[in-house]
Formats: structure tokens, sequence, C-alpha cells
């Protein structure tokens, strides 16, 4: 892990290594909010094969990689449905790399591509109870601006922080 990380546009040949590095994190970050059941459902909804190709040669999406000797993080966005405004869709770093700035970079690089489409703002929406996530975003100069509860795929409800911020 020595390495220098390097963002990169996302390829259909990193299918595996999204569907691996998406796996870990949630299993870090989620399993203790959402429980297994509820995890491997989200896996199957919006990890399987064909999704998460179809995001990556998706041209309205922004879709970059972190890779090292292999890939160890990724990120989407694109536009929101409010003016002027990008949307975070995802943003994961496999565990083990966590704390080395991998997320920063992968942010900065959905931003600038953001702001490259004319985009003033940027927003996302993150687990309420995910004290990790919230903490990088507000770090990074997200503000709070909304909650929400929102049905996951079993049925369960969790809340949902809203976050924003500028892109100047």
């Amino acid at each position: 892990m020595s390495s220098p990380v390097t963002i990169r546009a996302a390829e259909p040949e990193d299918v595996a290594a999204i569907q691996r590095v998406a796996r870990a994190s949630y299993e870090a970050a989620y399993l203790e909010i959402i429980g297994q059941e509820e995890l491997e459902a989200a896996m199957d909804a919006w990890y399987n094969r064909e999704k998460v190709r179809d995001a990556i040669v998706n041209p309205e999406t922004i879709y970059v990689v972190a890779e090292a000797d292999e890939v160890v993080g990724y990120a989407s966005g694109g536009d929101a449905s409010e003016v002027a405004t990008g949307e975070l869709y995802s943003i994961y770093v496999h565990p083990d790399w966590w704390g080395k700035g991998v997320g920063t970079q992968l942010l900065s690089t959905i931003e600038a591509a953001l702001r490259e489409r004319g985009l003033s703002k940027l927003r996302l929406e993150v687990f309420a109870e995910n004290d990790v996530g919230r903490a990088f975003y507000e770090a990074r100069g997200f503000e709070r601006v909304g909650e929400q509860e929102t049905d996951l795929f079993t049925g369960q409800v969790v809340g949902i922080v809203v976050y924003a911020m500028a892109l100047d």
C-alpha cells in the first residue's frame, strides 16, 4: 500500500473491483446501522454487475476510481434535480485505505468535474447514524441543510442527513 494513489475515469473492466470496495466499505461503515439483510439487499440492487457497468458508461455520470496497485476507492456524481446543482451519488474507500486522503482526492475530482459542467452547488445524502461519513463531509465544508427518513429495501426506516456546499 505504499504506492501512490491515482484518480482516473472508471472503466467497465473496473466493475469487480468497485463491487469489492463497495462490499468492504459497506460492511465497515453500515453493518451496525442497517444489518446484514439490508446490506445484502443494497449490494444486490445497487452493485449488481449491470447496474455498475451502466453507471460507468453513462455519459451523464462522472465515475472515477482511486488506484494504487489495485482499485482502492471510487466516487460518482452528476447533475441533481435542482438548478445549477450537482450531486455526489457515491464515494467509498476500502477500509484499509481510510485516513490516507483517498476520499478527499476522490471528492475533489468530482467537485472539479461538476464545476467544469458549470454547476455551482454540490449536495449529498448520508445516513444520520454514519458519524464517520458525516464528520468527513463537515470537515470539508459541507453544511447540513436538511433531514429526512427513507425506507430501505427490507422496509427498515433510517434517518438521512442532507448536506450541501458551494462549488467555488
